[in-house]
């Protein structure tokens, strides 16, 4: 199949079939750069893509995700080191965290890591109770997890150093968010 029929004939129908897609490029170092940029050219208006799990392909790649998280139905981002990210998508990271439908979002497997400005965007979106019930983040930290200690320490519910941080919504008394280690490598934080 030529690239051009690819484009022209696979591509729209790829489009007319989504709902509510899983789209998984994380994998696929071999396929040429090419047909790579030709799929998220093609998919970048698809509004159905609610969990994306991609590597770094290049610009078209980032501009394909920022598209992405515009468009405001993303749910579960996870993002793979083929390529080293950089730190410009982090802008677009934190759009992603603010809106309604986010779910989760993983950096365990890239090059970036969990800042300070991402975590305290999480905390602050969970306490204004904007996250949904099993919202979650997950990364290698840039940051001691006892820093964590200290972001809306009001709302600090449960605190076990270097190990543990709960916070509450005081509103929403059964809603709960928690920092755990991850054996040393890394963090997630979790609404539950």
């Amino acid at each position: 199949m030529t690239r051009l029929t690819f484009r022209n004939k696979v591509l729209p129908a790829l489009r007319s079939l989504a709902f509510d897609c899983t789209f998984d490029i994380s994998k696929f170092q071999a396929f040429r750069q090419n047909l790579v940029d030709c799929v998220f050219t093609g998919l970048q208006a698809c509004s159905q893509l609610s969990d994306i799990d991609v590597g770094n392909y290049g610009e078209r790649c980032i501009s394909f995700l920022r598209h992405q998280i515009d468009l405001g139905n993303l749910k579960i981002l996870r993002l793979r080191s083929i390529r080293e990210w950089p730190d410009t998508v982090r802008p677009s990271l934190i759009s992603f965290i603010e809106s309604p439908s986010f779910m989760g979002l993983n950096l365990l497997c890239c090059n970036l890591a969990l800042d300070t400005d991402l975590a305290t965007c999480f905390v602050d979106h969970f306490l204004r109770s904007k996250l949904r019930e099993d919202s979650q983040i997950d990364g290698r930290p840039s940051f001691a997890l006892e820093w964590l200690h200290d972001v809306r320490r009001e709302s600090v519910y449960h605190y076990v150093p270097n190990d543990f941080i709960t916070w509450t919504d005081y509103q929403i008394t059964y809603c709960l968010l928690a920092a755990n280690n991850l054996q040393r490598t890394g963090i997630y934080i979790r609404c539950y």
